[in-house]
């Protein structure tokens, strides 16, 4: 829908129904919107791979402490300020298996933006099927750390050419207005 309107206003400006920075302020503000809701989206998947990895290390030491894993998990969901992100997905599993339910049957029934989180519910059930002790979830913890601060890293590593690449359109939409005013001013000044 928002590419639809992007271009409808880009029509709009070619066929002379918008001038140049009503085109440019309409468009910004689709871009504005969209952007609102995709930060929603994104900032829960970043939040539930934050919280994953200490998901599991707690779930090992309730499992090292000797409780069953459906225990386990829902005495996770008694904490109320652990894992926000993830208490959605963490009281269906937990409801699931307490319906009787096989972990890998509760495990499909999770859903999350983040694959990092479907793919530890996805181990989590293999776990809890295949009788696996904290050790795997020690070891499953640490290597989600260790992906998190890759990711972290590459994305550091990125941001200057993702800032480039949105500077580069706005500094051509700028000129372009700019050409486009200094053209109307006088008919000396032909850009075609």
């Amino acid at each position: 829908a928002a590419l639809g309107l992007l271009a409808g206003t880009l029509a709009g400006y070619y066929l002379g129904v918008f001038t140049a920075v009503e085109a440019s302020a309409l468009g910004f503000a689709v871009a504005a919107a969209y952007a609102v809701r995709v930060n929603g989206f994104f900032r829960r998947m970043r939040a539930g791979e934050k919280e994953v990895a200490s998901m599991l290390h707690d779930l090992a030491e309730l499992t090292r402490a000797g409780t069953e894993l459906p225990a386990a998990v829902e005495r996770l969901l008694v904490d109320p300020v652990g894992y926000p992100s993830l208490r959605e997905s963490l009281s269906m599993y937990s409801r699931l298996l307490s319906l009787g339910k096989t972990p890998s049957a509760a495990q499909k029934a999770v859903h999350h933006p983040s694959w990092l989180v479907r793919v530890s519910f996805a181990l989590l059930s293999i776990s809890c099927e295949t009788g696996g002790g904290y050790e795997q979830f020690d070891r499953l913890s640490l290597s989600f750390r260790r992906l998190l601060d890759s990711r972290r890293a590459i994305r550091a590593a990125v941001l200057p050419f993702a800032a480039l690449g949105v500077s580069v359109p706005v500094i051509s939409s700028a000129s372009f207005w700019f050409l486009e005013s200094m053209q109307s001013m006088g008919p000396g000044l032909a850009f075609g």
